[in-house]
């Protein structure tokens, strides 16, 4: 079981990562560049269909995380990881998620999508870690 957690895991890891790069590099960014209610409109549909991936992704990772802690007992690596996968749940529901609310409304201007760029780094860079220490 152990060696399927860690493939798993691996898979999980990496396809998060990868998604958040492309929302950090090209998603994001393209949110400035669309106006007024087409950035609303666009912005809606965005939402629902990168929720389910990105909530599949999120809670498979913490599932994994948790089973390993159970069943191998808790390695400083996994501990740190299920730390830094906590900090970035935080950040998504406390940061990212109001302005991605701000956005879907009609309330969200250039700067607002700045702001998720910014906001997103602490994430991406969390995620980062999460990702390489898998492999220690």
């Amino acid at each position: 079981m152990e060696s399927h957690l860690f493939v798993l895991r691996h898979m999980v890891d990496f396809g998060l990562l990868v998604l958040l790069y492309l929302v950090q590099s090209i998603i994001y960014p393209s949110f400035a560049v669309v106006e007024g209610t087409r950035r609303e409109s666009w912005h809606r549909i965005y939402l629902k269909r990168m929720t389910p991936f990105v909530g599949l992704l999120m809670c498979a990772q913490a599932g994994i995380l948790s089973l390993q802690l159970l069943s191998d007992g808790a390695t400083w690596t996994e501990v740190v990881s299920i730390a830094l996968v906590a900090v970035c749940w935080y950040l998504s529901f406390r940061v990212s998620m109001p302005l991605h609310r701000l956005v879907a409304n009609g309330e969200g201007d250039c700067d607002i999508c700045r702001r998720l760029v910014l906001t997103n780094r602490p994430r991406l860079w969390g995620w980062s870690l999460v990702f390489l220490l898998g492999w220690i």
